[in-house]
């Protein structure tokens, strides 16, 4: 029996499958699912994704003040009521195979699909620091634009060291009561030392600091203790967030041999119809992109991706893959 007969038999043959069940993922389940196609979307961790990270949304149209929480809860809803199957795993390499994708699994599952929407997003770079993990959501977060909002009054700490670092800095201090940078390294790897534009818009700096312990209660984030890198001494900073932008790695390893990955920024490369160049893959949301890294954009890359497959599948298993021997 060929290969070919083994996959359109399998009940793991999917017309759409998406990799990744944060907000991105979820909207392109609930479109594909909705054409009428087999779907389904793998995911390793929990529905939702980031999302679960935030305590309150603040700009999402029609929904404000919603938790990160219930609208991951609200979007899997919406995903599994049309149709689409909920998949526990981790894929750990994708192959292209006489015109299907196959997914491999760490646990030795396998998944055929006629066509793959990656969501995968990215991996922040963490301080590393005790007690990181607690305070997520509630004192640390990797988005000031998702966040901000949370932050009218309070002290900020923005812990980073490259250009996006400041740029968060200069927007948080148009909320909050007062902004300090704490800058991890001793050179700048922006254009221009910004240590002038901070000064302008009333944000305090230390260079060359790394973040070694936080403190709280259970409920709130208070201090942060950082160390200077050159000469070891310690000071404590009063704080009521802390927002870490030490860089972050697109989750994209999987897709490595698929040739649709930026060598140096490990983005996946897509057109605006969010097409890799490998016929059948598509990719959304953050591991697609550097800038504009929004719940509302993922959403709408998910349905621009979704969108698209449905007509990949259609256009090419309808008039092919049905009417011809599944014999080599």
């Amino acid at each position: 029996m060929g290969l070919e007969t083994i996959v359109v038999n399998d009940e793991n043959l999917y017309d759409i499958l998406i990799l990744g069940a944060g907000p991105g993922g979820l909207a392109a389940a609930t479109y594909a699912a909705n054409s009428g196609l087999k779907t389904g979307f793998i995911e390793k961790s929990t529905p939702g994704g980031k999302l679960h990270l935030i305590k309150k949304i603040n700009n999402y149209p029609g929904l404000e003040g919603v938790s990160g929480t219930d609208l991951a809860s609200a979007l899997l809803k919406q995903a599994l009521d049309a149709g689409a199957k909920y998949l526990y795993g981790d894929v750990q390499n994708v192959q292209e195979k006489l015109g299907y994708l196959m997914l491999f699994d760490t646990t030795g599952k396998t998944w055929f699909t006629k066509s793959l929407i990656v969501a995968t997003g990215t991996e922040e770079t963490k301080m590393q620091v005790p007690n990181e993990g607690q305070y997520l959501g509630i004192g640390i977060s990797y988005c000031a634009t998702c966040d901000g909002a949370l932050t009218k009054d309070k002290l900020v700490a923005v812990v980073g060291n490259n250009a996006h670092a400041v740029s968060e800095a200069i927007y948080l201090s148009t909320i909050a009561k007062k902004v300090t940078l704490v800058w991890t390294n001793a050179t700048y790897d922006c254009e221009e030392n910004p240590l002038s534009t901070l000064t302008k818009n009333g944000i305090d700096y230390l260079i060359n600091y790394k973040p070694v312990e936080i403190f709280g209660d259970a409920y709130n984030l208070k201090n942060i203790k950082i160390q200077n890198n050159e000469n070891l001494g310690v000071e404590t900073l009063k704080t009521d967030y802390v927002f870490v932008n030490l860089g972050y790695s697109p989750a994209s390893v999987f897709l490595s041999d698929q040739s649709v990955v930026d060598k140096e920024t490990k983005i996946i490369k897509v057109n605006e119809d969010k097409e890799t160049t490998t016929p059948g893959i598509f990719a959304i949301g953050d591991v697609s992109k550097n800038v504009n890294r929004q719940i509302i954009t993922a959403v709408n890359d998910g349905a621009i991706a979704a969108m698209n497959a449905i007509k990949y599948v259609k256009e090419k298993f309808d008039t092919y893959h049905n009417k011809m021997s599944l014999k080599k």
